[in-house]
């Protein structure tokens, strides 16, 4: 590469991870892992375990950054709940690989035997692998696992004994049995011991695959949605959600959706293992404030490789993230003592998973119970949940117009 090339992309890999101890491989218990979500945070530790560190904002504006999205599910046997999408959801894996010039083979097979073969294999090799894996059969989650699956991309990292060393959205590696990861592996067909292996990074790639990260984000805010309504996505979709939240008069509106009870606890505090819209904000993503904070920086990160000047723009885009935590707030205000304590216990279980997955699942377990029960003590809020909805409302009206100025002006600058 060339010195001034080289001088350009310094900053945007992450100094801090260039210290990572990438020998060894079988003992991945003495490792930090700074990525955070499933799908970013697994590109990024592995990135650094194989000498490649680089940013998670870096990895979520490659894989077309954030977003805004807005759903309700309905299930049976289920309260109603809100999906409130804060990053770009389309294939935004294989995007960040493609778009950040990632080389990698990937490994497939029906057979269990063969699944395990292919994985210690690359691991003899030195390599750290991505595996696909139930979350909710993940014993360090403490979750139902006959109620719901969810394949997400995984870090196997080494081996010892019949355990295997797991980065799950966790500081620190998770010795899991291989009974346990096999199940997980497992679990649904499509992906079933399907495992990738990094060969490399084409730096040539980095530039336009920037642009088109940033091409990908402003056309999900502006333009119509790959697949669904325009009414679910960008800044139409924020606009939707505001009327709705405020809607009393509609099958479709919180009003008769989300009325003062469970229903409306759901949609703002979530139960245990389905978000609410306070976990969609603070903790679904890579940061909280809806991962505007993270989006800025990669705006700032990778001015110098596109040749433009977004400084502007991720100004914007951290004034929007105080916004976003404010609206993450007023939806579940400390000024209800149930409400805010259910918060506590959401970013105590959440800080837990993180820093100890495996030591802290007694704990855990002790704050679910807690929650059902603080769940019950809020009551209904009649008379709260009316003020709530308007003060989501509001401040979402605040995001909308400094979003739709950092989004208009991102594609003029970039197209």
């Amino acid at each position: 590469m060339a010195e001034g090339r080289a001088a350009t992309m310094s900053h945007f890999f992450d100094t801090r991870l260039s210290a990572w101890n990438t020998e060894g491989m079988t003992s991945g218990q003495d490792q930090d892992f700074l990525g955070k979500h499933y799908e970013t945070g697994t590109i990024t530790n592995w990135l650094a375990v194989e000498g490649h560190p680089m940013s998670e904002a870096a990895v979520l504006g490659a894989s077309g950054g954030i977003a805004f999205g807005y759903f309700v599910f309905e299930y049976t046997g289920h309260l109603p709940h809100v999906a409130l999408l804060t990053r770009n959801t389309f294939s935004p894996f294989e995007r960040a690989l493609d778009n950040l010039g990632i080389r990698r083979d990937t490994m497939e097979t029906v057979k269990p035997e063969k699944g395990l073969e292919n994985l210690k294999r690359e691991l003899d090799l030195g390599h750290s692998v991505v595996v696909w894996a139930d979350m909710f059969s993940a014993s360090w989650n403490c979750l139902n696992a006959s109620q719901m699956w969810a394949m997400l991309p995984m870090l196997v990292v080494g081996y010892e004994d019949n355990s295997f060393w797991v980065a799950d959205q966790s500081q620190r590696a998770i010795l899991v049995p291989t009974e346990e990861l096999h199940a997980m592996r497992g679990r649904v067909k499509k992906d079933r011991f399907k495992i990738m292996v990094l060969q490399g990074i084409d730096e040539s790639r980095l530039k336009p695959g920037l642009i088109e990260g940033i091409k990908i984000c402003t056309a999900l805010y502006l333009d119509n949605p790959p697949a669904g309504s325009a009414n679910n996505f960008g800044i139409a979709g924020m606009e939707h959600f505001v009327k709705m939240v405020r809607d009393d008069k509609t099958a479709l509106g919180w009003g008769k959706k989300f009325p003062p009870g469970d229903k409306f606890k759901q949609a703002v505090a979530g139960k245990i293992g389905q978000p609410g819209i306070w976990y969609w904000i603070e903790r679904w993503g890579s940061n909280p404030g809806a991962d505007r904070g993270t989006y800025a920086q990669f705006l700032r990160d990778s001015s110098s490789i596109i040749g433009k000047d977004l400084s502007n723009i991720a100004a914007q885009f951290d004034e929007s993230a105080i916004k976003w935590r404010e609206l993450a707030e007023v939806a579940l205000p400390n000024s209800i003592p149930a409400l805010a304590e259910l918060k506590k216990i959401k970013l105590n279980m959440a800080q837990l998973r993180f820093s100890d997955p495996m030591g802290s699942i007694e704990k855990r377990t002790q704050l679910k119970q807690q929650y059902a029960e603080v769940w019950e003590m809020a009551g209904d809020l009649e008379t709260e949940a009316k003020q709530i909805r308007e003060s989501i409302a509001s401040k979402m009206e605040e995001i909308i117009p400094i979003e739709k100025s950092a989004i208009t002006e991102l594609r003029s600058l970039v197209g």
